[in-house]
């Protein structure tokens, strides 16, 4: 009998997840989640063997979450469904511009005889194919979906392989009549569009595979028609992506009165994400915010996943977890995971022995605090994410930089601040006015909407704080002559920002490195000498004189962070150390640190008291309220503390 209730909205509520494993083993180390549960396969395998699995592990309380991939199969424990795939889909593999099908790998599981290809969603045949994976994985019984390869064709057009599938080529010529006029197209060098092929277009102007391709980023030649391309392709994928997900949410609901979810693997280059709506009910962390490189901090990261999605994010731990593992850096650890749970993030692979224990029995014991559904911000600050500009391949990297330096940044200096994620057509001044302040990092251009929003936040008080080099100010600094006194363009924080997060501590791949030191090699390179808490002060005058008042503040230095939420009728702030000593492995541990929150977002307050899984048993604290801020001392700090006032 299964012991999963399959109405409950589990998904906002502390997860961990893992791989697929041994079903009474998961259960005993208590975990909740099977993520990817069997890997990549077919429609008939789901419905009639993984089916079984998800009964299994239902009757130990353990979720299940069925992959499905846009573009191939990935089933290596059984051969017979790639060659059984190829062999039916050839007409609609992803075809490169001499008209040869795209190979991923040959002799696939060791099988010469196996070949795994690439599909194009676009093709009818293919995506019926994979919208009725999704159907099977309904029947199935799973709890949830992860939709895989979210880019899909869009990487091989930006790679310079493709795809010219004919029904790619199709949808190509209907985008292509759909935005230009016949003027405009015989401009483009296009004479007849009825007709109008693109790959022998190119190939007639003299392009071949191996011109469409260079061997430095961004990895491709800038051939005619290139970026219309790249932008259908990005376009049908997400309809296509989105089509999958409402049939089968539709399915689960009409035919078994439940709920479906949907997860998604993403990094935040994801070119297709400027399409896809917020339909996704988590997010799973994916290339750029957790690669194995890890070289970004954290709190931004699982800002923007929760902006993205609009949901809690699943933060994947992978080989970083391992390794602390391994080597027993057990502070790091907890670092990770106080992080990760302070800011909506349900890590991968938590529970265990030791200090992973008692983190791991802290989140489930304590269910009112960690109500994701109830979580709201009091951020006053917000820090624009623009697809716009992110995924224009001509400034994607420095601005990517430069957004988590400056999260950085407004993490060190105390402030409440929320990702503003926009996809470009859907930034309102609605979702801006609960701001007094909105930071855009190096956003070199904007849609018409965008810049209106924008226009209309800073004309109803709001103020702006661009920080971006002067040759790339967006169209908002055209006229600076004539700008409002509450736009703020500065070119400086560029260059200070980066170097200040070179000297940081925490940064996730630089803490690893350097809590083992037997591997770690210091760069050839030092950046230059810079005063961190100077660079903070001078953060901190740009950016509060914009702010009639903080929402938190008293903590200084760059060693402890505060994320504070609102929790139905409660404040959460949870306390972060940061201040981990190398030579010696562990933590320094603090106390006695003042914490001052605006005492206008709990009027009524009575009561504070403090949570931690470092110390055995929550402590009520004393408080006074003072020049409009409660002030309360928390008297030790080991790695995380949350301080719940009500």
């Amino acid at each position: 009998m299964s012991k999963v209730d399959p109405l409950e909205e589990w998904w906002l509520e502390p997860q961990t997840f893992t791989y697929q494993g041994e079903p009474e083993y998961l259960a005993e180390e208590k975990y909740t989640v099977v993520w990817w549960g069997r890997g990549l396969t077919s429609p008939e395998k789901i419905r009639n063997e993984i089916s079984k699995d998800i009964d299994r592990y239902h009757a130990l309380g353990i979720r299940y979450i069925v992959p499905i991939s846009i573009l191939d199969i990935e089933d290596s424990a059984d051969l017979s469904v790639i060659k059984e795939v190829s062999a039916e889909m050839m007409a609609a593999t992803v075809l490169k511009l001499d008209g040869s099908p795209l190979v991923l790998i040959e002799g696939f599981g060791g099988d010469p005889e196996a070949t795994q290809y690439a599909y194009d969603i676009n093709h009818p045949e293919w995506r019926d194919y994979v919208l009725e994976q999704a159907l099977a994985a309904v029947d199935a019984g799973a709890d949830a979906i992860s939709i895989d390869d979210t880019d899909g064709n869009v990487q091989w057009v930006r790679s310079g392989l493709g795809s010219f599938n004919p029904a790619s080529e199709a949808g190509f010529r209907q985008y292509l009549k759909d935005k230009y006029s016949l003027d405009e197209l015989g401009e483009l060098g296009i004479s007849d569009i009825d007709s109008f092929d693109y790959s022998d277009f190119l190939t007639e102007n003299g392009w071949t595979m191996a011109a469409l391709r260079l061997d430095s980023y961004p990895g491709h030649a800038d051939f005619p028609l290139y970026h219309d391309f790249f932008d259908f392709q990005a376009r049908a994928m997400a309809e296509s992506i989105n089509l999958i997900m409402e049939t089968a949410r539709q399915y689960a609901r009409e035919e078994y009165s439940r709920p479906l979810i949907f997860t998604q693997c993403c990094g935040y280059s994801d070119w297709s994400a400027q399409y896809i709506r917020p339909y996704y009910d988590l997010l799973t962390a994916g290339g750029v915010m957790y690669s194995k490189e890890r070289s970004f901090q954290h709190i931004v990261s699982y800002k923007l996943g929760v902006a993205a999605s609009g949901a809690p994010i699943v933060g994947w731990l992978g080989d970083t977890e391992a390794i602390l593992s391994h080597y027993n850096i057990a502070d790091l650890y907890s670092i990770y995971v106080a992080e990760g749970y302070a800011n909506q993030s349900q890590l991968v692979g938590m529970p265990g022995r030791g200090r992973r224990a008692e983190y791991h029995d802290f989140i489930f014991s304590n269910p009112g605090v960690f109500d994701f559904g109830s979580w709201e911000s009091e951020a006053r600050v917000g820090l624009l994410y623009s697809l716009t500009t992110m995924t224009d391949e001509d400034f994607y990297g420095r601005t990517h930089v430069l957004f988590f330096n400056i999260g950085q940044l407004l993490t060190d200096c105390h402030y409440q601040y929320d990702v503003v994620y926009s996809r470009g057509d859907d930034l309102t001044a609605d979702r801006l006015a609960g701001y007094e302040v909105i930071v855009l990092p190096q956003s070199h251009r904007f849609t018409a909407t965008e810049e209106k929003s924008l226009l209309d936040f800073v004309q109803s008080g709001g103020s702006l704080v661009y920080i971006g080099e002067t040759s790339d100010r967006p169209l908002l600094f055209a006229d600076e002559e004539n700008q409002p006194e509450n736009i703020t363009h500065t070119s400086e924080w560029v260059g200070i920002s980066d170097t200040y997060c070179h000297h940081i501590q925490y940064q996730a791949m630089n803490n690893l490195n350097l809590g083992l030191p037997q591997y770690y090699r210091a760069p050839v390179e030092q950046p230059p000498v810079i005063d961190l808490e100077q660079t903070r002060a001078d953060f901190r005058d740009l950016i509060d004189s914009h702010l009639d008042k903080r929402v938190t503040t008293g903590i200084l230095g760059g060693s402890v962070g505060v994320v504070l939420w609102r929790n139905g009728a409660r404040l959460n702030a949870h306390i972060i150390n940061y201040d981990f000593d190398y030579a010696t492995s562990q933590i320094r541990e603090k106390t006695d640190l003042s914490l001052m929150i605006d005492g206008n977002l709990l009027p009524g307050i009575s009561r504070v008291t403090v949570l931690s899984p470092d110390f055995p048993e929550a402590v009520e604290l004393p408080f006074d309220i003072t020049d409009g801020f409660i002030h309360i001392t928390v008297p030790a700090l080991r790695v995380w503390d949350i301080i719940v006032m009500e």
